[in-house]
């Protein structure tokens, strides 16, 4: 006889049909797209790189980037490259380097297919490489579902995005110069470097373009004004004497010089919002080989670069390293060449978030600046209100 087939306990078909479940809301209808590894060598992240032209053209390298992802996610489309230049607001769109994936968070299957992309995008590669594939592309910035991932703060992961579209109803990626050029390996093979603009000037435009505030940040209170005697509670104020522009828009840039106490913006930074901070050179703090950047330095005695000063036993101090309000702090190198130095480039960056509103001190942390010369170029860059697409 037939043996015959008995059924399922409650609980195991319950489980089953949870399973059954999972499978279909999680995996998506195509694949991921092609994962290219040409050589252990690969791009830097990119460093975050403002609309700063205005030709709308879609460029090779968004226009394969956006084929790519549609033929490996079938059912998603596009929700455009090219946005017209007099549509207000900076946007890497108005240079034909960004792309809004039409895919939507509320529909199971694109929800999958948008994280499975992700994933893809984000993974370490076989040698090593965090964030391969967003390299390899020259991905600068992902927007999605409320949170944004840029490629110039990757160790903070996603963050919490506050821009008027919570991006639920497509995906933005921006792409770096070298992305939107298709000069990255993943189409070439070969490493790009940092590109910039097509026709940009070779030094960013120092405190411009910087937007006048609409009314002065830190009123000073009225001296006749209902609370005067003491009399009732009060608000605590920042004078603004001078009537400083804020930093909303664009970048500021100013040159922190070795041989002083260092500097104070000649702009406000906004409370709460955050900014990114790029920072190159190397200046002179005695006689040579005694050369240090923002973060790392060289002596005689050794001639290699360490993240801590001959005279620290660790790096924690701060010492000969660009410091903010003061209080020393850790900046990321923009090319690894090993113990944290970037010793290519000299280039660092730091993601900050003032807590006020008020400018930044900047400082050259050394006691003896008598043989000091030469400063190194900071570059302030608002990041909320830039990447708003």
């Amino acid at each position: 006889m037939p043996r015959r087939s008995l059924p399922l306990r409650p609980s195991v078909a319950i489980l089953l049909g949870l399973l059954a479940a999972l499978t279909v809301s999680v995996v998506p209808a195509g694949a991921a797209p092609v994962t290219r590894m040409p050589g252990k060598a690969i791009e830097v992240m990119s460093p975050y790189q403002a609309q700063s032209t205005c030709n709308p053209t879609p460029k090779p390298g968004t226009v394969a980037l956006s084929k790519l992802v549609m033929a490996a996610y079938p059912g998603t489309g596009t929700s455009g490259i090219a946005r017209d230049c007099s549509i207000g607001g900076l946007s890497e769109h108005k240079e034909g380097r960004a792309w809004d994936w039409h895919v939507v968070y509320s529909n199971p299957k694109q929800r999958a297919q948008a994280a499975d992309f992700v994933h893809w995008l984000f993974a370490t590669d076989a040698y090593g490489n965090t964030f391969a594939q967003a390299r390899r592309l020259g991905i600068m910035y992902v927007i999605w579902n409320h949170k944004i991932w840029g490629s110039y703060s990757a160790g903070s992961g996603w963050r919490a995005y506050t821009g008027s579209d919570p991006h639920t109803g497509h995906m933005h990626i921006s792409l770096s110069w070298a992305g939107a050029q298709k000069k990255t390996s993943y189409w070439t093979g070969a490493v790009a470097p940092i590109l910039k603009a097509p026709n940009a000037p070779a030094t960013p435009v120092k405190v411009a373009p910087i937007e006048p505030p609409a009314r002065d940040l830190f009123p000073t209170p009225d001296p006749g004004g209902d609370h005067a005697g003491g009399s009732g509670p009060t608000t605590p104020v920042v004078n603004n004497p001078d009537h400083l522009p804020v930093l909303a828009v664009g970048e500021g840039a100013v040159d922190v010089p070795s041989d002083t106490d260092g500097i104070t913006t000649p702009f406000l930074l906004q409370g709460g919002r955050h900014y990114l901070l790029t920072v190159t050179g190397t200046y002179a703090y005695g006689d040579e080989p005694m050369r240090a950047d923002a973060e790392c330095s060289v002596w005689p005695q050794d001639q290699q670069w360490h993240r801590r000063s001959q005279w620290e036993s660790s790096s924690s101090s701060g010492h000969l390293d660009l410091t903010l309000q003061g209080h020393a702090t850790s900046w990321t190198p923009a090319v690894d060449s090993g113990s944290g130095c970037d010793t290519i480039t000299h280039t660092y960056t730091l993601l900050i978030q003032p807590p006020q509103d008020g400018a930044l001190e900047l400082a050259l942390r050394d006691e003896y600046r008598d043989d000091n010369s030469g400063s190194v170029h900071v570059v302030i860059a608002p990041l909320e209100g830039a990447a708003t697409d």
